[in-house]
């Protein structure tokens, strides 16, 4: 499964959309499990806003980012980029991950079934499905709620470092740094909830 992950970040440079997928992944299921389910709001549908930036170690300022997403339990997850260039990824249990300009030029991206049962497993709130890749520290935060993943095998730890969310009600920030030094940033903004 590890191999399934690592290989569909390289292949598609949708490290981005990967992050979201993990953010709430665990590894002390009992106490982060009792904390999201505490903090976070079980909606049937959300939408909302992102804005991304990405820090590459060669450039000296980062590229942005900027959309929408919408998230059903039913449906899965659309992740539509609007600047600078517009894509969408579509996620949902049925076809995996689904990615191109438009929606009519979705095409399934290879060895998705995995992520996309990742990504779905953690925002339902089911961690236990995630329990083989990351261990959770919960940190100190003012507000709100902080965890900071850690992945278990140096195989993901050399293409996600860790990844640190963050949120009240519903996840509000996600910070991936990459193994090679690489960092993206996403800032969630929940706009309605069903």
């Amino acid at each position: 499964m590890h191999a399934e992950i690592t290989g569909w970040l390289r292949r598609t440079g949708y490290g981005w959309g990967c992050l979201f997928i993990l953010c709430l992944c665990g590894g002390d299921f009992a106490h982060a499990q009792s904390t999201l389910t505490n903090r976070l709001h079980q909606a049937d549908h959300i939408e909302g806003t992102f804005l991304q930036k990405r820090f590459i170690s060669v450039l000296s300022v980062p590229l942005e980012s900027s959309g929408l997403f919408t998230f059903g339990k039913e449906s899965g997850v659309a992740w539509h980029t609007l600047e600078p260039i517009e894509s969408l990824l579509q996620i949902d249990l049925q076809h995996g991950v689904l990615a191109g300009a438009t929606a009519d030029q979705l095409q399934q991206v290879t060895s998705s079934q995995v992520v996309a049962d990742i990504f779905l497993g953690v925002l339902s709130g089911e961690l236990e499905r995630l329990a083989g890749l990351f261990s959770v520290t919960e940190l100190p935060a003012e507000d709100g709620w902080r965890l900071q993943l850690t992945p278990h095998t140096s195989q993901l730890a050399d293409q996600i470092a860790s990844i640190l969310v963050s949120g009240d009600e519903f996840v509000e920030t996600v910070v991936l740094q990459e193994g090679n030094g690489d960092r993206t940033e996403i800032v969630l903004q929940v706009v309605t909830v069903k």
